[in-house]
């Protein structure tokens, strides 16, 4: 479900690059550390090159296109190696996925990079993956506008490059200054989800944080909520009962409000259209399983956006 989460997030176009300065090496020691065992598991080798280059790229996007050129190297490899190594290349690095595997013919290159394409399993069986990984590629690559190009010999093996450009700017480890946990004591969070399982967790781990949550299944019930509870953040899941949304759920809210209470949107939907609804919204978008780092920062966004709202922000009311 994580990799066709991924792909629709690339198809739907809501994948936005973040692009900054930062050092190559420690994202490959981190790649060498998962996939070494995999490998191993096949009997196969792994080798990663040490390398200095400063890049100037989306660093979890290129993380995520590593890890599915190397996952796929793995996968199609049953005896040699796989190899990670970086070339500098004028203004640009050039980083390399290698493997001893059964290769790519020639009239394969560009099929490979389609959606739910596989070599070697006519059948379709699942447990070979989806045939999303490559596809995934390709998209996170456009996104940044960068290159991955392929060479490959049937019997030998393959080696996909991701060329990314090189940073202009100085950069050093210690310019990277680690934040303190954002303080979310005393938040009131109203979260609308009709999954029970995901509200008692949610609360839970809101509660953890110090934060006072009200956790109700619909719209309607939020509404109602509102007569004792007063938000200071709302977190909706997009797809709610009896075919209403987030959206419309946050809108709801808001209106009774008589203002625009910051909100977000949780989504585990894959479908391209709903996606880009959310999007579109202009709301913050979650998707399944949602990183509690990235959520504890994102409520703490929300709520510093609450705090410093100018008093005629507020929606006129009726």
């Amino acid at each position: 479900l994580n990799t066709l989460m991924d792909f629709s997030k690339v198809d739907a176009g809501v994948v936005k690059p973040q692009m900054q300065p930062f050092a190559l090496q420690p994202m490959l020691r981190k790649l060498e550390r998962e996939m070494a065992p995999l490998a191993e598991e096949k009997g196969l080798a792994f080798r990663m090159r040490d390398t200095s280059v400063i890049l100037h790229a989306d660093p979890a996007l290129v993380e995520m296109i590593l890890r599915n050129l190397v996952l796929n190297a793995i996968r199609y490899t049953e005896r040699g190696a796989v190899l990670m190594a970086c070339r500098r290349r004028g203004a640009r690095a050039v980083v390399e996925v290698w493997d001893t595997g059964i290769g790519i013919p020639d009239d394969h290159h560009e099929e490979i990079f389609r959606e739910f394409h596989q070599l070697g399993n006519p059948e379709r069986d699942r447990r070979k993956g989806l045939g999303l990984g490559l596809a995934i590629v390709e998209g996170l690559a456009r996104a940044m506008s960068v290159d991955v190009s392929l060479k490959s010999v049937p019997g030998r093996g393959s080696v996909f490059r991701l060329g990314l450009p090189i940073s202009l700017s100085p950069w050093r480890e210690a310019d990277v200054v680690p934040h303190d946990e954002p303080d979310l004591s005393g938040l009131r969070v109203l979260l609308i989800d009709d999954d029970e399982t995901v509200r008692s967790a949610m609360c839970d781990l809101l509660a953890n944080w110090g934060c006072w949550c009200e956790a109700v299944a619909s719209d309607d019930e939020a509404l109602r909520v509102l007569n004792r509870f007063d938000p200071d953040v709302v977190l909706a899941d997009y797809r709610l009962r009896s075919h209403r949304t987030g959206l419309q759920a946050v809108e709801a809210v808001r209106q009774r409000l008589g203002h625009d209470v910051p909100a977000a949107i949780i989504t585990g939907d894959t479908a391209t259209e709903r996606l880009r609804e959310a999007h579109d919204s202009g709301l913050p978008l979650l998707h399944k399983p949602v990183p509690a780092d990235r959520l504890q920062s994102m409520l703490f966004s929300l709520w510093r956006e609450a705090v410093n709202r100018p008093p005629w922000s507020a929606s006129a009311t009726g």
